[in-house]
Formats: C-alpha cells, structure tokens, sequence
C-alpha cells in the first residue's frame, strides 16, 4: 500500500515523537496491518511542533498519576478496635484486646524505595527488634505470603517471638503494601493470644482497605504471559518482562512531553541498540502504520546483526502521538522471541485507549 507523502511525513514524525500505549488481544496474523490515519490525527504542523528543540524537554510521571492515591485509604475497623489520632509518621493507631493482653495497630506510609518495600529487608528488621535469631533469605521467605490489599500486590509477614517469662509471648503481622509514590505499612504487634482471637477481624479490615485512585490516562490489555513490573524504574511508566525456555525480552512504556528530539536522532539512537550502523537520512529506515483505539502513529521494526555467539538483537518500536504527549512504546530481546511476540506486541498497541 502506498502511502501518501505528507501523511507519510506526519507518522514518520509522530513515530519518532510519540510513545504508545499497551494491548493484548491474542493476534493469528504475523503481519502488521496498515491503517488510515484518524480524523483528530494531529497535522504535521503539530507535530514539527512537539519536535521543536527550543522546546525543554519534560518526564511526565506517568506512574505516579496513574496508580497513586489521591486521598489517604479508607477503611472500615471494627467497632471494639480503639482508633488513637495519627501522630508523627502513624495515620492512625488501633488499640485491640483487653489492657492487660492488648495489642496494637499502626499504620504508616513511608517514601518508596527499594528497602522499604522490600519484605526481606523489613523481616530482617522486625526479627532482630523481637529477639529472634539471624535467619536465611529463604527462612525469612517462609515468614512472607503474598496477599492483594485494594486489587494492588502486597505482602503479609507474620513471626512469631521467643517464649518470654516476663511477659506474653509476642506475635506482630505485618502488611507491606507498595503503591507507586509510597510503601504503606499496616503493622500490628501485641500478645500472640490477642493476635490469634483477632484475626478474623483483621482478616475483614484488610478486606475493607480502598484507595481513591484516578482515572488512568491510558487503557490496554496485555497478555497473560507479560509479567508487570510493579515497581518500574523511571523514566519507564509501566514494564513488562515476557520469557521463554531460553530468552527474555523487556517491554517499556514512556510518554514525554515537549522536544524528544529528531526523528533522525531517535532512529539511530534505536539502530545503535541493536547493532546497526547509524544513517543519514530517516527515510531510509522503514515504518509501518499502527492504529489504537483512538489514536495512530508509527511502528518500526529493528533486527540488529547475528554473531556467532548469540541471536540478533530485535527491537520494536511504537510511537504515537496523542494531544501534547508523545507516547513510546519498546519491546526488546533476541529475535527469536521477539518474532514470537510481535503479534501479541501489535495487539498490545492496537488495544491502547487514551482516556483523557
């Protein structure tokens, strides 16, 4: 299909400046489809525009804006659990049990990092201030299960302290909840006797957790045999990991806003990745057509070298345009994988819905 020369200039343009969106659907043609571009395509006017270098480039933090609370989670406790005001770092503070076997609550938000989100790190804590003894990576493993808080992946950590003839025999259950800007913490610690008759209740607590969360500015199915990084590193918004028996290939969303650089400069930057020599002029790399819901942009297709030692290296790149954003869209592996997954990749983009 032959493409129009100023269409073909604007989603060349746009691919090299947007960045596009996820969506699965399982995909039976190997080939990539070819599509019109949609009304509200922005001209390529618009387009050189979001190119301008006088422009100061800028991350949007996708991440933050699409999972992170924008209220402090609600809960319903039950009615013989004592709330105590928040103070210094604690939301809030439950008083559970009679005073003299009585246990306690805390719920703490803390800055997201790697060792306040990490149960490993956390037990080893917890054991050394209950007096329990130094234990291996996988004992402390036994001690975590995974649980889900809110539809998000969280952790419950439960030990068990020493027998102590002084006072009741200690037990503290933990919940690590990770959400994008903060770890929360609903920690509870008090006589094993008190923890184990509550434990329905937390039980419905745990259950009764929500978060007001906004509306995400993209939408997509992606497919079961992707694992979602829950925690990505920036400037990814949102990560995958997809393996077979003998590869792994990693996919990354980013969307920037402002001057991405040219569209030259992002084609060589990508051969480089792969292994090709760069060239000196962008219409000499290929680019297909890809539609989303309700956007459209470039897809490339980039198949580095083969060396005696390994496959090539293959990377496919999504970039779509959408309002003053531009969405990037790469996935990244041996080839043999990735010609395994391109189907399923295509689908990924082509289910993207922009919702606002």
């Amino acid at each position: 299909m032959k493409k129009n020369g100023a269409l073909q200039m604007s989603f060349r343009l746009i691919s090299l400046v947007c960045a596009t969106s996820f969506g699965l659907c399982a995909c039976e043609d190997e080939q990539i489809r070819v599509y019109q571009a949609p009304k509200d395509t922005p001209p390529p006017a618009k387009i050189r525009q979001l190119m301008n270098p006088t422009v100061r480039s800028r991350h949007h933090d996708f991440a933050s804006e699409r999972a992170t609370p924008s209220k402090e989670p609600t809960w319903s406790a039950p009615e013989h659990w004592l709330e105590q005001p928040g103070s210094g770092l604690r939301l809030a503070t439950f008083l559970i049990g009679p005073p003299s076997q009585q246990a306690e609550l805390k719920i703490i938000p803390l800055p997201n990092t790697p060792e306040s989100r990490s149960p490993i790190a956390n037990v080893t804590r917890w054991r050394r201030l209950m007096g329990l003894p130094v234990a291996s990576n996988q004992q402390m493993e036994q001690s975590v299960n995974k649980i889900s808080i809110a539809g998000h992946r969280a952790s419950r950590v439960d030990l068990l302290g020493p027998p102590d003839d002084q006072q009741a025999r200690q037990r503290r259950v933990v919940v690590i909840l990770p959400m994008p800007d903060r770890v929360w913490f609903f920690d509870l610690i008090g006589p094993a006797t008190t923890i184990e008759v509550e434990s329905d209740s937390l039980q419905q607590f745990l259950a009764s957790i929500k978060f007001d969360v906004p509306k995400a500015p993209i939408t997509f199915n992606a497919p079961d045999n992707w694992q979602i990084h829950q925690t990505p590193q920036p400037p990814r918004q949102v990560a995958f990991t997809v393996n077979d028996d003998m590869h792994q290939g990693e996919i990354a969303v980013v969307m920037f806003t402002g001057n991405v650089g040219t569209a030259l400069d992002n084609i060589n930057r990508w051969r480089k990745q792969v292994g090709l020599p760069a060239i000196d002029n962008d219409e000499k790399q290929p680019i297909e057509l890809i539609e989303t819901v309700n956007a459209a942009g470039n897809l490339l297709d980039l198949i580095g070298p083969r060396t005696e030692r390994s496959h090539p290296q293959r990377m496919l790149v999504a970039v779509i345009g959408h309002g003053d954003n531009v969405w990037f869209f790469k996935m990244m592996g041996p080839d043999p994988l990735i010609q395994k997954e391109k189907p399923r990749f295509v689908s990924f983009v082509q289910s993207i819905h922009f919702t606002r």
